[in-house]
């Protein structure tokens, strides 16, 4: 009894001290303040995740010399249904949530240039894709094998609309830990044909496009933006060894706050057989 009276005793003598009761006050604030912070943070993470989930790319403004070409884009949902610029345009199809068939229209034609059809597996992973190249009435077939070692081999037949049936040569994909392609080797001669990218960490333009991850055979920069590409092409030195000619072209990224591409420079050397020095490209969003 006297133990509980003495603890009373302090508790009541520690309220009635002044000092104690402004730093009672002071800890309470701040730990108020703490757990306010922490819960605004919090919030702030989440409304960013949530409007990095939603950006889509709706025009692109692409200059390259004195050309300059505008492509717009149009989605149901987060599904991509057409890009389309002044001379052509792509249309998508899809099954369920996975992209099936783009087909590429000129706009003074009056059928397709071409139409790309493709497959999956079981897993929801890109197993073939046959071109059909309305223009001269034939087709080009890829076949893709998903090994253990997270690549992906390829086989690439030549034929007709009706069977693609003639080896052509074969090939390999590459992937870095953010299952984009890192690299590309096309085994056509003695060596290896090689194209090398290397990727920032920004959102690419493409990242919230239902679908589009899967089709690493079109294009890279699924969810992040190419920043240098590497092109290895073999040939015999003086020797008669093979060698390789290098080219590296890298391209320069601006970004918003939700860490989108706004702007980007590509850069063209000498030895890569362009045309011009660079061009440009200005993204804008929904």
């Amino acid at each position: 009894m006297q133990e509980v009276e003495k603890c009373n005793s302090l508790g009541l003598n520690e309220l009635k001290s002044p000092k104690l009761q402004i730093m009672k006050k002071v800890f309470l604030l701040i730990t108020t303040t703490l757990f306010l912070m922490s819960c605004t943070d919090e919030n702030d993470s989440q409304n960013i995740a949530n409007t990095q989930n939603s950006v889509l790319l709706q025009s692109t403004i692409e200059t390259v010399g004195d050309d300059v070409s505008t492509r717009l884009y149009d989605y149901d949902g987060n599904k991509i249904v057409s890009e389309t610029w002044e001379a052509a345009s792509f249309t998508y199809e899809y099954t369920g949530d996975l992209i099936t068939k783009i087909t590429f229209q000129v706009a003074d034609e009056p059928n397709p240039r071409y139409e790309q059809l493709f497959t999956y597996d079981g897993s929801n992973r890109l197993s073939q894709a046959v071109q059909l190249y309305y223009y001269n009435t034939t087709a080009v077939k890829f076949v893709f094998t998903h090994n253990a070692d997270n690549t992906v081999s390829f086989d690439r037949y030549s034929g007709d609309f009706s069977s693609q049936d003639t080896f052509e040569r074969s090939g390999k994909y590459f992937f870095n830990n953010n299952n984009e392609v890192s690299k590309i080797e096309e085994y056509v001669g003695e060596s290896p044909i090689k194209i090398e990218y290397i990727y920032d960490t920004q959102n690419s333009p493409y990242k919230n496009v239902t679908g589009y991850d899967k089709l690493f055979f079109l294009n890279v920069g699924k969810k992040n933006n190419v920043v240098l590409t590497k092109l290895s092409n073999p040939y015999q030195n003086d020797l008669g060894d093979w060698d390789y000619e290098v080219v590296e072209i890298p391209s320069e990224f601006q970004y918003d706050g939700n860490n989108f591409p706004t702007d980007a420079l590509v850069t063209y050397p000498e030895n890569s057989g362009s045309s011009v020095d660079s061009k440009t490209v200005q993204y804008f969003y929904e």
